[in-house]
């Protein structure tokens, strides 16, 4: 098809910053795709406890009777916590979608990839909220937070 020179649509946060939508599209299926194509693993022991949500893609849980930073695997939401980057576009509602997928106190069942951790010493983990088992690295892509 030919291209008629029109921009595809874009959100426009209340700071005037542009979003593509089809960078966002694309974005989230690459993380569909990536966090499908390697078999989990639980871990040991497999549940946990929310102490506190960091950003849209990284939490702390209590594992172990210690307190863990825990980056989901396969979603990567706007930064509104990174020491060198500014608040980005739709970061701070990511950072509230998954405050309000995981309250403080929310038991998780975590299960693990190949990577343990990442270069910060963040855990790798798939997350799912229990009891009713929502897999909230879906979650936030399939939401389009993500």
């Amino acid at each position: 098809m030919p291209h008629d020179g029109r921009e595809f649509p874009t959100k426009v946060d209340s700071g005037g910053t542009h979003c593509s939508v089809r960078k966002n599209l694309w974005l989230v299926c690459w993380c569909l795709v990536a966090s499908a194509c390697a078999p989990a693993t639980p871990l040991d022991p497999s549940s946990a406890t929310v102490e506190q949500v960091i950003d849209g893609d990284t939490i702390e849980i209590r594992l172990g009777g210690k307190t863990e930073s825990i980056r989901l695997i396969g979603v990567d939401t706007p930064e509104t916590k990174h020491p060198t980057k500014p608040v980005q576009c739709f970061g701070p509602e990511a950072s509230q979608f998954m405050h309000d997928l995981l309250p403080e106190g929310t038991t998780v069942r975590l299960e693990r990839d190949v990577e343990a951790r990442d270069r910060y010493g963040r855990l790798l983990l798939y997350v799912y909220r229990m009891p009713d088992n929502l897999f909230v690295n879906y979650e936030l892509a399939a939401q389009g937070y993500a």
